[in-house]
């Protein structure tokens, strides 16, 4: 268990250093929180259970017609 966290302590300790060092560029970048707030949501989606009915209703199409041009 200590080699798990020590190995932990280092991985942060890079991450907090490179989100130092990309504060620098001219790129609009969140921050490792935000970045893991993101995984977070996607990590809760659930949508590959929803019915096939629902997931229609959800996103707006339908699976026998397909997409529209637009």
């Amino acid at each position: 268990m200590g080699d798990f966290k020590r190995n932990e302590q280092i991985i942060m300790s890079r991450l907090d250093q490179a989100e130092k060092q990309s504060k620098g560029n001219d790129k609009k970048q969140g921050s490792m929180k935000d970045a893991v707030d993101s995984t977070e949501q996607i990590r809760q989606w659930e949508d590959h259970m929803w019915p096939v009915e629902k997931l229609e209703e959800n996103l707006k199409t339908n699976k026998d017609k397909g997409l529209t041009q637009q």
